[in-house]
């Protein structure tokens, strides 16, 4: 019961519960490994308005549950497990080898984003007990190689008030939806007719009566053309190198003059490390910082960080001011993390 705490860059094994919050509320959980604890990695019961981001939450099976619907209901030992808990968001977090990946029981608006979940025996999984489980968003995560469901929602959509869970979601006027291992391929259903990234039908989520409207392809994943802004210009700069967990790399970048952007171009092939980009202008100031976002490859998940400034007063190594970029190992599970970093300019 207590609020406004930061729970970061932990490695949290061998417990009851990895983390437990109850009745807490803005509290940050970033960073963390969290493995192999009994009764599960987070849990969330009456808590509001938390951040849950970053994580590497893995190895939290128990068997005694495991027996038909009883076991989707009751069992413990989820990943993340939002109880009576609304209006937290789930972000980037990889989630495996779990009973469940993410369970939502009766919590409302909740967002959960952009997670890679897979080899768990559900990978989201939405219920409800006392109140029902309504207006949460699950978009842009990618669901695969789930053992019983990637995918279930028993919800049922005449017991909520204001909106059913909504398993897409509207982002710069394209409807994203999520990634699913049984759906994904044009054999498994999903035709591509028109090259965009998404198939052609809807997904019906298990469970009840739900879709998504605009499940993602995996052309789409592979072709790395997820929604984004950075297009690139001219090379100014590539380098390849490694980090090791909170190690950092600094690249010098030479900016020329009279050029109207500055873009860079973080990538790496593990999808468990998180590596942070970090650009330093030509007076030595930050200028922004991102964390890993999109996945690349279905069968590597190479992770990027894209970066931009517009209109960049040059600067280069010779001269008295330079551009700086810094590449940080925010969280590398297990030796170090080779990465290629490059520079344009239109």
């Amino acid at each position: 019961m207590s609020n406004n705490n930061s729970i970061i860059y932990n490695i949290i094994h061998n417990n009851h519960y990895g983390i437990y919050l109850e009745s807490s509320t803005m509290n940050n959980i970033t960073g963390n490994n969290v493995n192999q604890n009994f009764n599960g990695g987070i849990y969330l019961e009456k808590s509001d308005n938390n951040t849950i981001t970053n994580n590497h939450i893995y190895s939290h099976l128990n068997e005694v549950f495991r027996s038909g619907f009883h076991w989707m209901r009751d069992s413990i030992a989820d990943a993340i497990n939002l109880r009576e808990s609304n209006g937290n968001i789930v972000l980037f977090n990889t989630l495996h080898h779990n009973n469940c990946g993410i369970r939502v029981t009766s919590s409302k608006e909740n967002g959960v984003v952009g997670n890679l979940i897979y080899k768990n025996i559900v990978g989201i999984y939405a219920d409800y007990m006392y109140d029902p489980t309504c207006s949460n968003i699950f978009t842009h995560n990618r669901l695969t190689n789930n053992i019983e469901y990637n995918a279930y929602d028993h919800v049922d959509c005449s017991k909520c008030n204001k909106y059913c869970n909504q398993w897409c979601f509207i982002y710069d006027n394209i409807t994203i939806g999520n990634q699913y291992g049984d759906f994904d391929e044009p054999r498994e259903g999903c035709r591509d007719s028109n090259d965009d990234g998404f198939c052609d039908f809807a997904y019906e989520i298990p469970g009840g009566k739900l879709i998504d409207k605009n499940p993602i392809a995996s052309q789409l994943i592979e072709a790395n053309t997820l929604p984004s802004n950075f297009t690139e210009g001219t090379v100014i700069g590539s380098w390849q190198g490694t980090v090791d967990n909170k190690e950092t790399w600094t690249g010098i970048i030479e900016v020329p003059a009279n050029i109207t952007m500055l873009k860079i171009r973080l990538t790496w092939d593990d999808p468990i490390n998180s590596l942070a980009l970090i650009l330093f202008n030509e007076t030595g100031e930050a200028v922004d910082a991102s964390i890993d976002e999109d996945y690349e490859s279905v069968e590597v998940f190479s992770h990027e960080v894209d970066m931009k400034v517009i209109n960049p007063v040059p600067g280069g190594s010779s001269g008295k001011y330079f551009w700086r970029a810094y590449v940080y190992g925010y969280y590398v599970f297990q030796g170090a993390q080779s990465f290629e970093l490059k520079a344009y300019v239109v």
